[in-house]
């Protein structure tokens, strides 16, 4: 003889953790999406000097015209680099004067043509701009969370060859990022390029100490002649660089590495 057992009717429990799971799940449904898209938002919002550094040459003019202006401001400042390489090959003193809307003609025309290997993997459009005693620069980045990274630091000569960087701010978008660890990135750069540099903590914030080599290169007429960088002042829109080469017989009692 067999029996049947009709199923009991779940308790008022059960029904209540049911419920529970599923309100659980509609509401991860609609908050999972919703914060992706603030994050994404969040990551690709573009800081004012950013935006701002095409805008001035573009306003008012069509594409043939804003092509033109930046293929000329990016010769201007290859025609710089260029001059500023033979001054500093030559005894005595140089200077130079750079804009950002150079720089950034640069970075936009020929850089990506004609230099990519100097761009890390998944960062592109790099743009910078100069404000009194500090340089703003911002590249938009790939990944999972890619977006508008961007950097404020403050930069000044401590003596000949010897620059300072701190890091004031950086972020990806609206998200910060520790200064610190941006200034660790930059030294191991630095390093691997041969450069020196040390980091160090001051009132509260990492300063990265670079010190440029005073390196000997065959100058005009085959004579030797070691350079120091003796100015570097940042004004709005400009950097100006002023420094002196010397013989080397001449420069063996001046400090250098």
């Amino acid at each position: 003889m067999s029996s049947s057992h009709a199923p009991l009717p779940p308790s008022a429990a059960a029904r209540r953790r049911v419920a529970g799971l599923r309100r659980l799940a509609l509401w991860l449904g609609v908050l999972v999406p919703a914060m992706a898209i603030a994050c994404a938002l969040l990551v690709r919002h573009e800081p004012t000097f950013y935006s701002a550094v095409h805008e001035e040459i573009a306003a008012g003019a069509d594409a043939a015209v804003v092509a033109a202006m930046r293929q000329r401001a990016s010769a201007r400042f290859v025609s710089k680099i260029a001059g500023l390489v033979a001054d500093v090959s030559r005894e005595g003193t140089w200077s130079t004067v750079i804009g950002d809307d150079e720089l950034n003609a640069w970075l936009a025309v020929e850089l990506p043509v004609n230099h990519p290997e100097l761009l890390p993997m998944g960062v592109s459009d790099l743009r910078a701009q100069f404000v009194p005693g500090e340089v703003l620069v911002g590249c938009r980045v790939g990944g999972i969370l890619g977006g508008l990274a961007w950097v404020e630091m403050r930069v000044q000569l401590l003596d000949a060859n010897r620059i300072a960087v701190t890091v004031e701010r950086c972020r990806v978008g609206l998200l910060p990022v520790p200064p610190g660890l941006v200034a660790s990135q930059v030294a191991k750069s630095l390093r691997r390029a041969e450069v020196a540099c040390e980091m160090l903590r001051r009132e509260g914030q990492t300063q990265l100490v670079v010190q440029l080599p005073a390196a000997a290169a065959a100058g005009h007429g085959g004579a030797a002649v070691r350079w120091w960088l003796d100015g570097l002042r940042i004004e709005q829109g400009d950097v100006v660089l002023t420094g002196t080469s010397r013989r080397v017989q001449e420069s063996r009692q001046r400090v250098g590495p």
